[in-house]
């Protein structure tokens, strides 16, 4: 048996398929100058698509439409209202306050009253701190000037310095309970805070500090901050006093004279 290979006629594509092809390239150009707006169309028909699935036809929509219109309408007029009410309280409240000054003048005078108590309660609280502050230091004495040494013992250098220069026979007798330097270490001589472990035993110490006349040494009471500002800004009456060979001296931040508090 012989088999016939044939070959099949070969098709030509007819002109009004390529004439189709030409119109979706056309169509196509189109689509892409349209783009910019498709998600906006695209939210606008889902925008439909959710009305129309959400009423059965046209008059459901517009009924729908209708009562949205009337609530807000409805709560326009509520809030209008309420604002209208608001206006008017106000105005009221205003005009009391223009014709009935004594009322204003009281609350003034409340306010003032309450910012004096409160000034006068900073004003206790203050003393009080600095009453505070100055018991805790009341033991302790600052000593100036004396040389510092390589791993120094500050409460040696005390017993040493109130035997050499204080003229104390018995330093022993003198307990200090701490000592040490006061900020960090540099070029000037730092002063050495001693804390006493009595008021008698600081006192009896500081009443020697007449032998430091005409030395480079010195003795001071430790004060608080605000002690010490307040006793500067007497200062210049203090030395006053003493070039008129008034004996003056100090009593926390106050100057007294022959035992009586000094008032210029």
């Amino acid at each position: 048996m012989v088999t016939c290979k044939c070959r099949r006629p070969t098709r030509v594509r007819p002109t009004w398929v390529d004439e189709i092809f030409r119109r979706m390239d056309q169509f196509e150009n189109k689509l892409d100058k349209l783009e910019k707006n498709y998600s906006f169309v695209t939210s606008l028909n889902a925008k439909v698509i959710r009305l129309e699935k959400g009423t059965k036809s046209i008059d459901d929509r517009l009924d729908q439409v209708e009562k949205s219109t009337q609530l807000m309408s409805n709560e326009y007029d509520n809030h209008k209202q309420n604002f209208t009410d608001i206006k008017a309280e106000l105005n009221k409240i205003s005009g009391q306050l223009k014709t009935n000054n004594s009322s204003v003048n009281t609350v003034d005078k409340k306010l003032s009253a309450s910012l004096d108590d409160m000034k006068r309660e900073n004003d206790r609280l203050q003393n009080e701190l600095l009453e505070v502050q100055m018991k805790a230091m009341s033991n302790n004495l600052i000593f100036y000037n004396i040389p510092e040494i390589n791993d120094e013992n500050c409460r040696h250098t005390i017993d040493i310095f109130c035997e050499e220069k204080l003229k104390i026979e018995n330093p022993s007798n003198i307990v200090v309970t701490d000592a040490y330097r006061l900020g960090k270490k540099g070029n000037k001589i730092r002063p050495i805070l001693v804390k006493f472990s009595s008021f008698e035993n600081r006192d009896n110490v500081k009443k020697r500090a007449k032998y430091l006349k005409g030395l480079q040494f010195g003795i001071s009471e430790q004060l608080p901050l605000e002690i010490q500002k307040r006793r500067k800004e007497k200062l210049p009456i203090m030395k006053q006093l003493r070039d008129q060979d008034v004996k003056a001296y100090f009593v926390k931040d106050k100057i007294f004279v022959g035992g009586k508090e000094y008032t210029p």
